[in-house]
């Protein structure tokens, strides 16, 4: 009895253990090949329409294989705009001489402290904030850079600096200059002492014979010296970070158009291949009208079957006269959407009807990202049914890796998977198999109680 109990549970464990998909689970594929001088060990590759039009929503049905039909890990990410991100790091320098200079000039000259550390690319300054409360003031200034105070090389010329506030809320006085390593910076600002002339005025007039014979105003001039507060030296670098999602066109067809005289509406049916769909944007030339619309769909091709919800708005294109206003966008929720087809139902009620001349859609880009392992060509492998969802270690590392424009593989057209259609339907389904199981269990138990009860009536004799 416990041989057949052993035996009863490797049957079980072999039924319910989960495999590995192989590629001929697959209905077909495609070929992904490499770009020319491969240089980083993660590759990605965007997938189509048509892969899109044959796996399901988690991308469970897809699967990427080596030539020796070993199964690659990766995974589907969507893919994100690079943008530029300027990084600011403060610059500690110190004072080490001021002196006025011949044609009304200042020479300021700093020393940047030694590194005890690895040189950092964050501690060469390119930038300086000159904070001062002065208003009204226009001056240049010029940067240098020296490693000895003897020999000094130009880094900007004559950058202005200056405060317009007295006509309008105009000021900067920050000066970018190149950036290189140097130990001692010298800042040249020239009119350094700027001619103003005072706000107030006076104003006198001369008369003869009881008339005004001469006018005129007297204005305070004085001398405003520029008050330099403090000097911030920044180090301005650019890092590439993650943007928006990149969003792409998705065409829909027009399948069909449909008025519902009871309902007054129209019915546009449209066409996808499953693409992820965040927003739908409608060509429409009638003008003036405004219209509640509604967007369904559905994943069965038929018209007679329930339709989801998925979003609704509001259209509408006024043009009247130098007024302009329009809006024929639709936005289809927080998620993506990837459905067969869609249906548009436009309430006109008792308004003329409107003609949509198009319709295009708009959603992210997915890719796949994977290892390579110094493998030029691989196969990407997908649809069929039946297909659990693969768990790979690496798929979080993946998840993070940032790649370059150059490091896209190319996948080639698709194909059908021979194998996978040549393949001959299993005797035993799984659902079958699961109840053969729990016959099988049944009759061991129950063989099981009937030898216990013998037992028990031994013992009791």
């Amino acid at each position: 009895m416990k041989k057949i109990i052993k035996l009863f549970s490797v049957f079980l464990c072999l039924i319910f253990l989960a495999k590995a998909a192989s590629a001929n689970e697959f209905l077909f594929y495609k070929s992904i090949t490499a770009p020319e001088n491969i240089k980083n060990e993660v590759g990605a590759a965007t997938l189509d329409s048509q892969i899109y039009g044959n796996t399901n929503n988690d991308f469970a049905n897809l699967r990427i294989y080596d030539s020796q039909d070993n199964e690659v890990p990766f995974v589907v990410r969507k893919l994100r705009g690079r943008e530029k991100l300027i990084m600011e790091q403060p610059v500690a320098m110190k004072i080490l001489s001021l002196e006025e200079l011949p044609e009304n000039r200042l020479s300021i000259v700093l020393e940047r402290p030694e590194e005890k550390n690895k040189p950092r690319e964050d501690s060469i300054p390119s930038d300086v904030i000159i904070k001062t409360s002065n208003n009204n003031f226009e001056k240049t200034v010029s940067v240098f850079g020296s490693d000895d105070k003897q020999q000094w090389q130009l880094l900007v010329e004559n950058q202005p600096i200056f405060d317009y506030s007295r006509f309008i809320d105009l000021r900067n006085t920050s000066v970018s200059f190149e950036k290189k390593r140097f130990k001692y910076y010298k800042l040249v600002i020239d009119n350094v002492a700027q001619a103003l002339v005072s706000a107030f005025s006076q104003i006198f007039t001369k008369y003869a014979q009881g008339k005004v014979n001469q006018e005129y105003a007297s204005f305070t001039r004085y001398e405003g010296v520029l008050r330099i507060e403090s000097l911030d030296f920044l180090s301005k670098q650019e890092k590439a970070v993650e943007g928006e999602l990149e969003m792409v066109p998705y065409p829909l067809d027009i399948a069909e158009v449909k008025i519902n005289q009871k309902d007054k509406t129209s019915e546009i049916y449209l066409n996808s291949q499953r693409e992820p769909l965040t927003r739908m944007l409608l060509k429409i030339e009638n003008q003036n009208f405004k219209r509640k619309i509604i967007v369904e769909a559905n994943n069965s091709l038929d018209s007679q079957v329930t339709w989801v919800r998925i979003a609704s708005s509001e259209i509408f294109n006024i043009n009247a006269g130098d007024f302009h206003k329009q809006n024929l966008k639709i936005d289809l929720g927080n998620s993506e959407n990837r459905y067969k087809q869609y249906r548009l139902r436009i309430f006109n009620y008792d308004n003329p009807l409107i003609e949509v001349d198009s319709v295009q859609a708009e959603g992210a880009i997915h890719e796949i990202v994977f290892f390579h392992n110094n493998q030029t060509r691989l196969k990407a492998y997908y649809g069929g049914s039946e297909i659990k969802l693969p768990q790979y270690d690496v798929s979080f590392v993946l998840a993070e890796i940032p790649l370059k424009a150059n490091e896209r593989w190319q996948l080639s057209p698709e194909r059908t998977n021979e194998n996978a259609a040549a393949k001959r339907k299993p005797i035993i389904t799984q659902k079958q198999l699961l109840i053969i199981a729990l016959t099988l269990m049944v009759i061991v138990l129950g063989a099981l109680i009937v030898s216990s009860v013998k037992k028990v009536d031994e013992i009791s004799e």
